[in-house]
């Protein structure tokens, strides 16, 4: 998703999370931290793919990272109005990434009720 011009979010949620952190006087960072959830390499096999009538060939394969909303010490909150398949599926693999780390909340939102809910806990 693309920012709103007038504000720094993506979405209203985002904006609304990021006032509820600064009333409960938790220090983040927004959109700062990159976790690398798959490296790129390169395929000993010739893919081909086809993208509308062109045909792709490719071995070298991108990788993939995932880059939560906000952060702290210790705690993730990635807020989510609508998941999309391709989040659901980053999403479970950041969780698989950070299960051998030290404890850490993490927290998925997916609505203005959820972020203060959240925030209480």
């Amino acid at each position: 998703a693309k920012r709103n011009k007038s504000s720094a979010f993506r979405s209203p949620l985002e904006e609304f999370t990021q006032k509820a952190l600064d009333r409960a006087g938790l220090k983040f960072e927004y959109e700062k931290d990159v976790y690398l959830l798959q490296p790129s390499f390169t395929s000993p096999h010739e893919i081909i793919e086809w993208k509308g009538v062109k045909e792709i060939k490719q071995t070298k394969i991108r990788k993939i990272t995932y880059t939560p909303d906000f952060t702290g010490e210790g705690w993730v909150i990635e807020v989510k109005g609508h998941r999309t398949n391709e989040f659901n599926i980053k999403w479970k693999l950041f969780k698989y990434l950070i299960q051998k780390e030290k404890p850490m909340f993490i927290c998925l939102p997916r609505n203005q009720k959820q972020v203060i809910e959240a925030l209480t806990e």
